[in-house]
């Protein structure tokens, strides 16, 4: 009785632990097909920021001149 119980118990977690490296992997795969980086992010908020200054500068100097 005893040994039917650990092997129960034993299984069991065997399979747990391979429902959990399976869903660990599948994790993986999508966090580097679906999502950005954050460092990646910000270097790319930074172009985008810069991007719009240097516009907003030629807007000003445009709307000085007379």
């Amino acid at each position: 009785m005893a040994g039917s119980l650990g092997t129960f118990i034993l299984k069991t977690l065997w399979d747990a632990n391979t429902q959990l490296r399976s869903d660990l992997a599948n994790l993986n795969e999508k966090i580097g097909r679906d999502y950005v980086r954050r460092d990646d992010f910000r270097d790319h908020a930074a172009r985008v920021e810069e991007m719009l200054d240097r516009i907003f500068d030629k807007l000003d100097g445009k709307a000085d001149k007379p």
